[in-house]
Formats: C-alpha cells, structure tokens, sequence
C-alpha cells in the first residue's frame, strides 16, 4: 500500500510533486542471494487496500530474530501500476521505520521521482528525504532535504522546480523553504526565480493555493526612445478557484518605477460572473516630452500618474445580467502613455453601471453612467431606464408592432478645459411603430408602416437677448453711456416634441440555377438577386433638433422625405451540407422627394457593401460610397484576410475618406508553434507617404522557453523590447502598453 507524500505545482502555483511508497509493516522472511528474486505479498491495514505488492530484490534477509527486514540489489517493489526501485531497503518491523538508500526511484500515478535517500516511519507518517527529484507535468522538482510532518504536512529545504529538463535548467525557482499542506496550499519563504543561473525576482514569501491554474512569469526588456530602457515584469498566479492575480513590478529609465496590482475573478462553473481589478501607480520622472507637450497639455498632467480599472459581469438570473465599467485616470494620457493597445481601442473610457432584463417579448435595462474623470465631455445618465418590444406578431394578423421607450435624468458635462456651459433635462420618449405585411402577386413583399415618437424635456433651450450698458470717456473727459446686445441660451422650460412618420418597403426575390457541377466542396451555382425601396416621410417636427437640448440620436429627429433604393446580389453555392453565399453584394443609393435648403441633387451618394467569401480560407469585405455630384469615391473601407494550413495568416485593411485619411495596415503571421516564427505590422499613409508605424517580432522556441525580439516605430518613437516566456505556458508577443 502507498503512503503519500504531496508538493504540488499546479498551474498557478510554485510547487508540486509528488512522492509514494509502500508500507511495509509485516516480516519477511531470508532468502539466499543465489535464490530466484523472492517475491511476498504485504498490505497497509491502516489503508484501503491498493492491491497486492510484489517484491523483488536480489538479496532479502532478516537480521535480529527478524526484527530487520533487509532488501539489496535491484530492489523493486510493484503495485499495480506503481514502481519503488532502489539499491538498498531496511525496515524495522517494530519501529515500522523504513530506509530506502542508492537510486531510489519511484513511479506512481503517471509521475516520476528520483531521489538518493529516503527514512519515514510507517506508523506516524513522517519523514526526512535527501536529494529529491521528482516530475509532475511540466514540472520537474529538487530538494535537498524533505520532512514530512503527518501524512498530508510536509517541508522542504533548498527546493528548485523548473518546466525544463537536464541538469542546467534555462529557468527555474528556488525556495528556502516551503511548507506544504497537500491538496490545499504552498507557503514558501524567501522565493527567488532565475534565468540562466542569474536570479531575477524576488519574493520574500509567497502563499499558492494547489488546486488552480499554472503560474506563470511575463519579463519583456527594451528600449524605447521615449522611455528610455525598460523592463516589464508581472508575476500571475491564481489565489483559488475563484480568484487569480498579477503583480506587476516595471522599470522605465526615463520615467522611474511602476507597481500594479491586478485581480481577476469568474466562475469557474456555470460562468455566471467574472471581471478584473486593476491598480498601476509611477512617480513619472518625465511626464512631458519637451516644452511644446507640456504647454499644450496644460495642468492636466504631473507626476502622479495612475489608473485604478474595474470591469465586472454578473448574471443576476439566466434573464437579468449586471455589467460595471470604471476607470479613474490621474490624466488624459496616461493611457496612451502605459497602456497604449487599450488607448487605441478606446481612447476615452467610459464609467457605468448597466443592469439589464431580457425576455421573449421584451427587454429592459437600467443604466447609471457618471462622469469621473473631469478632463473628459460625457452624457451623464442618473440614471436613464428604457423598455424595448421587438417586433412582435399581433395575434394571428398580419400587423406586426415594435416599441423603443427610455426616461433618463440627462446632462452633458464638458470637460474642465471646455469652455462651454453644461446643460440638463430630463427626458421621457416613446416610440412605436406598426406594420402591415403582405405579398401580392405571390412574390412582391409590401410593408407599409406607421410611426410616432413622442418626447417630453423638463428643459429645453431659449435664446434670450441681454442689454448691458458701457461707459465710455473721451479725450475731453466727457463720459458718455451706451447700450449693447448678446444672446445667451438659457433654460426655456418643458415641452413635449412630437414626431410622426409614414412608410413602406417593398421588395422581392429572384434566383436562377447556374449549373450544378461539382467543384471541389462545393456543388453547383446559383445567383439570387432581391431589389428593395424604403420610402420614409416624416413631416416637420413642432420641435426641430435645434431646439432642443442634444443628448443623443432620440434628440436628432428631423424632418424627412426620401427613397431608399436598391439590390442585392447574391452569388451562392452548396458547401459542407449547407448554402454559402461566395459573393454578397448590397448596392443602394436615396433619392430625396423634398431636398433640404442648400441641396441641389436627389440623388447625392452611391453606396455599397461587398463580402467575398469564394476561397476557402480567405475573406474580403469592402464597403464605401461614392459622391454623384462631386464624381469621386467619399470613403471606402476595405478588410482582408487569408489563413494557410499551417495557420500563417496576412491580413490587409485599408481606410479612406476623401480629405481626411487615406491608411493601409497589413499585418503578418509566419509559422506560429514553429521553432522559428515571425510577426509583423506596418500602417502607411497613403496620402502625405509616411510610415506611420511597423512592428516586427521574432521569436524562437527552445526547449522549454520560448524567446522573442521585437522593434516597433510609432510616432517617431521607436521601442525595442525582448520577450521570455515559458512553452508549458505559451503567451501571446509582448503588450508594451499592457
């Protein structure tokens, strides 16, 4: 029967292993050396039972009236499908103490350990044990000296653990000491973690839970022109089921030392909650990159820079689902400065508070969004309730009824540097609408529709006119008085504004069959075209958008009468069982009835929307529209992307408006998972021939880590940086800006 011993290095832990042996308790009988490998058969009564134990050894004898059992030579112990080898076994049948010496290897559970000497009582369970080795994927583990307390406690000395094989380890991690409780938690004292023999970190203690993800050390080194030399480190690791962290410790020449901390939390079950918390503080040693920068930023930024971040997602019920978003910023920049990548994604954070309820027939949702940092604009919602129907069959007719409703307490709150007055209403609107399906001549879809929005604000604005009088003096001293005039908007009181609108689509489907051969995959080819109208009329408001205070779209309604006219284009074929449209072009343009003041066409823009999917593996999308009176393309969009076997993949996109930018990025991925593998970016503007950015990454995996320098150029500023990472626990290429 196996006794147990655990240290376990689980995905977010520091150590793991595990040691087994059998209990020897009972007397075996001498046997010659020349006899065949004596075999016995012994169990741990104070154990389950694991099965039968079969012991081999070239010499087994009993000493002292058999109070010593004594195994030499090629001892082998087997038990099912564990193995205790060793040169030398003792075991005193009244002190049930056991001593293994010389070789000692153990199989145990698909794990391996290899240690010089072993000593461990069979009935108190505890233990001291020489020069461990031992491996539980992807661990590998030493020790030179192991006690073991009772039979779940245990301490080790001097303890190395590495995800790399051989004798000189390319990383490893080095305790003095760690006490583990198996199954639950690792605390380690005085933990130092090394890369190629050269300690790099430090962590005075460190307290794991041993059920969770692996752990794992992100070290990115550079150089950047604007930073100066670099070096960022954080440190993951899981606190339990429920929790995981990062500790971040960055080292930026120019600007001084950064410390974060990160937590994150989900439901490791049913998913029904999870989000992050994150601190990042530095004492910045250069906030401003010259004089020009720090005069057009103002008073806006210091050397206090930090970002507190909170994300969280709850699933309150299978209907209701609560969603918070928070970010307080010592400045403006300091997320393009630190966290560039979520800089581009969203250059302005947003802070609320969303609880929503979703059912078959309707939705609602109850929103709370607020200012917090005050050098941004934002619509403050305090708090802002809307009720949605979709569109929803009534009863068995053909009349079809959507509803849109929202009452919020709104105000837009510009920036502190904005030098604009801030304003609020409150604001009740409801919108329905009604429509009418048929078909008539058994193809021609016919929808007619109905619609009214009603908006009630508790302020609207008023353009009042201000006298002030100004004294003047002349050369002669004489004062004179005169009158001026300024209008200033002030808060006219509430109004309901009513908007109604009328309407009809119409449209229809068509298909021929080109052929039906087989090509591959795919099985024959079939064009379908459907042409659309949209006529939408909607008369004056008794409220133009100009008169009212502007929150959001609701506040834009205005007057219109136009023809939305169109086709689209369908090229498809059958593919894996099903239909797939290899060519989907939407092509449509509107006709204004009645132009509005300054028009002088009815038609005015061409627009299109173009998906290619006919590759398999590649895919296209362009969509734009083109100026009829101007004759020349305003904007097009254009996305790109192909993927090869070995998952290499270039992707292209291309943005252009007509007068404001004309962008191309592409983007490279060559042989990801290979031994050598290469990543690259590059952005270019087209229209003044300058290259905006480029990156490139290349990275090579060896045994067990895997190693990666990069270059960037952006904005004059060029970034050099290296990257390290553990194979066992591959990561993605370095995120400079986190």
């Amino acid at each position: 029967m196996w006794g147990t011993f655990v240290m376990e290095r689980s995905s977010r832990r520091l150590f793991s292993a595990l040691l087994v042996w059998w209990v020897l308790p009972g007397w075996v009988g001498a046997q010659s050396a020349s006899a065949a490998p004596p075999a016995a058969v012994v169990s741990d009564p104070a154990q389950p039972a694991a099965g039968p134990a079969d012991i081999q050894a070239e010499r087994l004898e009993s000493r002292e009236g058999g109070r010593y059992v004594v195994a030499t030579g090629n001892v082998v112990i087997t038990q099912g499908e564990s193995v205790l080898q060793a040169d030398r076994m003792t075991v005193d049948t009244q002190t049930q103490d056991v001593v293994g010496e010389g070789n000692v290897h153990i199989q145990h559970e698909g794990k391996v350990y290899d240690l010089d000497r072993f000593q461990y009582n069979l009935k108190t369970r505890q233990g001291d044990f020489i020069d461990v080795v031992a491996f539980e994927g992807p661990w590998h583990l030493t020790a030179d000296d192991t006690q073991r307390l009772n039979r779940d406690e245990y301490v080790l000395h001097n303890a190395t653990i590495t995800t790399c094989e051989g004798d000189n380890p390319e990383f490893f991690i080095r305790t003095r000491e760690t006490h583990v409780e198996a199954g639950k938690e690792a605390r380690s004292k005085h933990v130092f973690f090394y890369l190629g023999g050269v300690p790099f970190f430090y962590l005075p203690f460190a307290k794991t839970d041993l059920s969770g993800e692996k752990s794992n050390f992100d070290v990115t080194p550079g150089y950047s022109s604007r930073m100066g030399a670099f070096l960022l480190t954080a440190y993951n690791y899981r606190l339990n089921d429920y929790f995981s962290a990062a500790t971040r410790l960055d080292y930026r020449h120019r600007r001084g030392i950064g410390v974060g901390q990160d937590l994150l939390w989900n439901d490791p079950v049913a998913d029904n909650y999870g989000g992050e918390a994150a601190v990042y503080y530095l004492d910045d040693d250069r906030p401003f990159e010259d004089a020009e920068d720090e005069a057009a930023t103002g008073d806006l930024v210091d050397n206090e820079r930090y970002r507190v971040k909170l994300r969280h997602r709850q699933n309150v019920t299978p209907q209701d689902t609560l969603r918070i978003r928070g970010d307080y910023l010592s400045d403006p920049d300091v997320l393009e400065d630190f966290f560039d990548r979520e800089f581009r994604y969203n250059t302005q954070p947003e802070n609320f508070a969303t609880l929503t309820h979703w059912d078959q027939n309707y939705s609602a949702s109850l929103n709370l969004n607020r200012k917090v940092n005050d050098f941004y604009n934002n619509i403050n919602r305090v708090p802002e309730f809307t009720f949605d129907v979709p569109r929803l069959q009534l009863g068995n007719s053909s009349f079809y009824y959507t509803s849109r409703n929202s009452a919020a307490m709104l105000e837009n709150d510009f920036a502190d540097q904005v030098a604009r007055e801030d304003y609020e209403s409150g604001r009740l609107d409801t919108d329905h609408t009604v429509y009418y399906y048929t078909k008539q001549f058994g193809f021609l879809n016919i929808i007619p529709r109905a619609r009214y929005a009603g908006t009630y604000y508790s302020e609207t604005p008023k353009l009042s006119t201000l006298t002030e009088q100004v004294a003047t003096t002349n050369e002669l001293g004489e004062v004179s008085i005169s009158e001026t005039e300024r209008q200033e908007l002030i808060d006219g009181g509430g109004d309901l504004r009513n908007v109604f609108e009328l309407g009809m689509e119409n449209s229809y489907k068509a298909f021929r069959v080109l052929d039906n051969r087989q090509r591959g995959e795919d099985i024959g080819r079939r064009h379908v075209v459907e042409p659309f109208t949209n006529y939408t009329y909607i008369p004056e408001p008794n409220r133009t958008s100009d008169e009212v205070y502007v929150f959001d779209n609701i506040d834009r309604r205005d007057e219109v009468n136009d023809l939305l006219f169109g086709a689209r284009n369908k090229l498809q074929t059958k593919r894996y069982g099903g239909v797939h449209d290899l060519i989907d072009l939407n092509l449509y343009s509107i006709y204004n009835v009645e132009k509005t003041p300054g028009e002088t066409d009815s038609i005015t823009d061409v627009y299109w929307d173009l998906e290619y999917r006919w590759i398999p593996g590649l895919w296209v999308d362009i969509d734009g529209n083109y100026d009829l009176p101007s004759s020349e393309v305003e904007t097009i969009n254009t996305q790109a992307s192909l993927r090869f076997a070995d998952n290499s993949s270039f992707s292209l996109e291309h943005r252009y408006r007509v007068d404001a930018r004309d962008l191309i990025a592409a983007e490279l991925d060559l042989w990801p998972g290979a031994q050598w593998s290469y990543t690259g970016y590059v952005r270019y503007n087209l229209e003044e021939s300058d290259l905006e950015e480029h990156s490139h990454m290349i990275s090579r995996r060896t045994e067990c880590l895997g190693i990666g320098l990069g270059i960037r150029e952006i904005d004059e500023d060029i970034t050099v940086w290296a990257q390290l990472w553990l194979l066992a626990f591959p990561r993605g290429v370095a995120n400079l800006g986190r």
